[in-house]
C-alpha cells in the first residue's frame, strides 16, 4: 500500500514512528516523507525499495534536541543514530562587553551596546566614566579619581586636580598656583602666597620685613611692609621723629626716636625738612616732613578732610576731600562717570551718571517727560523719554 508524501495522515503517522524509534524528539513537525514498502529495511532503517540509497529528509522537522538529517541506505541505520549529515547544536554567544547587557562576572559596571569611551560607559565596560568611580578616566580629562568627590584629599572633587603646587590649578588651601614651583613671580613656591603686601604673609623675595594683614601704618607694620615700624631700623616711620638705624641717645635723634629735635625751632638737617615754628603747622607735619596731599597724612591744619595717598579710594579723592556725587571730581574708583555741582545737568544724572534715555531716571534738565527703564515705545513712556 502506498500513501503520498504529501498526505497529512502520513506525515502524522511518520512522525509517530520516528518519534517512537528515538529518530525525532516529541513536538516534530514533518514537511516530506519518502514512500515505504514492506520489506524494507528494519524499524531504524529507511532503506530504499530497490535496494539503493534514498534519502529521506527530515531537515524541516523540529524536535526538543533539533532537527536530524536520516540517511537511508541499504543497510538501513540504527533507530538512534544520529546522521552523518546531522547538525550538533550551537551554544549561545560568550558574554562580552558590548552585547548590552552587564555581566558581573566579567568586571562590567555598564554596557551601553558598544565599545566606545566617551558616551558614559567606557570601552572595556569597567567604568561610567564618572568622577568618584575609582577610575581615571583620560576620555573625561580626569587627572585622578580616589574614589569620592571631595576635596583636600589628593584629589579634587571634580577630579581635575591631584592637589598639587605647580600644576595651575588653584585647590583647596592654595591661595595661587601659576603652573611652577618659583619664587618671586607672583605667586610664591608652595602657591601659600601671592607675594603682595597685606596678605598676611612675610614674602622675604619680596623684601617684606612684615605682612599683618592691611597695607596700614603706624599698627606695627608699615604700609609697604619694608618697616616694622621700630625705632632704630634706619626707616624713618610715620610715628618717628627720627631714626637714625641706632639707639645711641648723643646724636642728632634721642635713643627712642621720639620727635627729638623736631619742634625744637630749629631745622636739623638732614633728619627735618621743616619746623612747624619756623613753617607753620598747615605747611609742616607733626614730624617736620613737609605737608602734602598725599603723604598718607590727614593735616588738618592744611585743610585736608582725608589722605589716601596718591590714588582714589571709594571714600576718599585724590584731592584729600572726602568723595562725594556732586562735588566736582569725577572719582572712578566709585563709579563716577560725570560730576555736577549738586544738581543734575542735561548730560550728569543726580548720582553722577550719564544721562541716558531709559536708564530708569527723569532727567528733566535733559528734557525727560519719563523714563521707565526700557526702550518700548508702546508703553506710556515712548522711546525718546517723552510722554505717549
Amino acid at each position: 500500500m502506498r500513501y503520498s508524501k504529501h498526505s497529512p495522515y502520513t506525515a502524522a503517522v511518520a512522525c509517530s514512528l520516528l518519534w517512537i524509534t528515538g529518530l525525532l524528539g516529541p513536538g516534530c513537525t514533518v514537511t516530506g516523507l519518502a514512500r515505504r514498502e514492506p520489506g524494507d529495511s528494519g524499524p531504524g532503517g529507511l532503506g530504499g525499495e530497490d535496494g539503493t540509497d534514498e534519502t529521506t529528509n527530515l531537515g524541516d522537522s523540529t524536535s526538543g534536541s533539533g532537527g536530524k538529517l536520516v540517511e537511508s541506505g541499504s543497510g538501513g541505520r540504527s533507530g538512534n543514530a544520529e546522521g552523518s549529515g546531522g547538525k550538533a547544536e550551537t551554544p549561545g554567544e560568550a558574554a562580552r562587553c558590548g552585547d548590552h547587557e552587564r555581566n558581573e562576572s566579567l568586571g562590567e559596571v555598564c554596557d551601553d551596546g558598544n565599545e566606545e569611551d566617551g558616551d558614559g560607559c567606557s570601552g572595556d565596560c569597567r567604568s561610567d566614566e564618572t568622577c568618584g568611580n575609582d577610575i581615571v578616566d583620560d576620555v573625561t580629562d580626569e587627572v585622578c579619581d580616589d574614589g569620592n568627590q571631595e576635596s583636600g584629599d589628593g584629589c579634587s572633587a571634580d577630579c581635575a586636580s591631584n592637589e598639587t603646587c605647580g600644576n595651575d590649578v588653584v585647590d583647596s588651601g592654595e591661595v595661587c598656583d601659576d603652573g611652577n614651583e618659583e619664587d618671586g613671580d607672583g605667586c610664591s613656591a608652595d602657591c601659600a602666597s601671592n607675594e603682595t603686601c597685606g596678605n598676611e604673609i612675610v614674602d622675604d623675595v619680596t623684601e617684606e620685613v612684615c605682612d599683618d594683614g592691611n597695607q596700614e601704618s603706624g599698627d606695627g607694620c608699615s604700609a609697604d611692609c619694608s618697616s616694622d615700624e621700630t625705632c632704630g631700623n634706619g626707616i624713618w616711620d610715620i610715628h618717628e621723629g627720627c631714626d637714625d638705624g641706632n639707639l645711641v641717645d648723643a646724636d642728632n635723634c634721642s635713643n627712642d626716636c621720639s620727635w627729638g629735635n623736631c619742634g625744637n625751632g630749629v631745622l636739623d638737617a638732614p633728619y627735618e625738612e621743616c619746623e612747624r615754628d619756623l613753617s607753620g603747622i598747615s605747611l609742616c607735619t607733626p614730624n617736620c616732613t613737609w605737608s602734602v596731599c598725599g603723604d598718607m597724612y590727614v593735616n588738618d591744619a592744611a585743610d585736608e578732610e582725608c589722605d589716601a595717598g596718591e590714588s582714589d579710594t571709594a571714600t576718599c579723592d585724590m584731592d584729600c576731600t572726602l568723595a562725594k556725587c556732586g562735588d566736582g571730581y569725577i572719582n572712578a574708583t566709585r563709579g563716577e562717570e560725570c560730576e555736577h555741582n549738586g544738581s543734575e545737568t542735561s548730560l550728569c544724572d543726580k548720582d553722577c551718571t550719564k544721562t541716558e534715555c531709559g536708564d530708569g531716571y527723569r532727567n528733566a534738565a535733559a528734557g525727560e517727560q519719563c523714563d521707565d527703564g526700557n526702550s518700548i515705545d508702546a508703553d506710556a513712556c515712548g522711546n525718546d523719554c517723552r510722554t505717549n
